[in-house]
């Protein structure tokens, strides 16, 4: 939640004639990305919706006066959500921005890769649209995406030689539009994660160059 008065100051400062249209993605929140349970959907649609309206409101309070914010929930939670057609409605219009909720990162590019919603994202970006995100929601953006760990490493023995799991090929990646010299990782301090980024940092093919974000905190 502290993350989105600096999102909306970015939002209202990218407005389209004085309105900030916001689009909130709930893409990491599901336990699995091609299938959940109708009690599992109605739960993380109402935890997207109660995260929709604290972006709205940040927004409405960093707007100056006539100017209007609005912040659109998209139900996109699994691979087929992703597939729909339909998806690419919350995509029409004039965004100033979009926000892809906390949640895992690798279910996050399970639910979007190579989808229909992921092309109108990356459109979206290069239309001028800021495109943000906090946990997997901020991870995804970059084109190498930290997964996590190996099966047997955690963060204690995390600057072992393979405990980190890297996505960086042409199935498994971040967003089609991430940054491609830098790798981002959350939770750097709050988790004790600065050593498997460190130790992502230092593949052969991976960039050099490591992003760790932590509360309070954003690039």
């Amino acid at each position: 939640e502290q993350v989105y008065a600096g999102f909306s100051a970015a939002a209202v400062a990218n407005h389209r004639q004085g309105y900030i249209n916001i689009l909130v993605l709930p893409i990491s929140f599901a336990s699995n990305p091609d299938s959940i349970t109708p009690v599992e959907r109605q739960n993380y649609l109402r935890r997207a919706e109660q995260r929709r309206l604290q972006i709205e409101q940040a927004c409405k309070d960093a707007a100056p006066a006539g100017m209007v914010c609005s912040a659109v929930m998209a139900p996109i939670l699994t691979r087929s959500d992703a597939l729909d057609p339909n998806a690419l409605q919350y995509f029409q219009g004039d965004l100033s921005a979009v926000f892809i909720l906390d949640g895992d990162q690798t279910t996050t590019m399970q639910v979007i890769n190579g989808t229909p919603v992921e092309v109108a994202l990356a459109q979206a970006y290069e239309n001028g649209v800021i495109v943000a995100g906090t946990d997997g929601g901020g991870s995804i953006l970059s084109a190498t995406l930290l997964a996590g760990y190996h099966p047997g490493f955690t963060a204690a023995n995390s600057l072992n030689f393979g405990a980190v799991d890297l996505w960086n090929n042409s199935e498994k990646h971040g967003v089609s539009f991430g940054i491609r010299t830098a790798i981002f990782d959350q939770h750097i301090f709050e988790r004790g994660q600065l050593g498997r980024l460190l130790n992502a940092i230092t593949a052969p093919q991976a960039p050099h160059l490591g992003v760790g974000i932590d509360g309070f905190t954003g690039v």
